[in-house]
């Protein structure tokens, strides 16, 4: 997934602004939330992914990836 990591941030779909955590540190703005359609194992997944915004109005793009597989 590692190698695939820029066509996922590519063709990511912006979904939502996330409000922060209360265990968040005092700087942290919020979290931009995407999702992207991805072929796991031969298998279509719905991986979803955040990065953090802070209040120095840079980006951190410390993936928090999360995949959801339907059952």
């Amino acid at each position: 997934m590692i190698s695939g990591l820029d066509k996922i941030v590519k063709y990511g779909e912006f979904t939502n602004f996330g409000s922060p955590k209360p265990s968040d540190a005092k700087y942290v703005v919020g979290y931009l939330n995407f999702k992207c359609k991805v072929i796991i194992d031969n298998k279509p997944e719905l991986l979803r992914y955040s990065i953090q915004l802070r209040n120095d109005g840079k980006f951190y793009y410390s993936f928090d990836i999360n995949i959801y597989r339907k059952k």
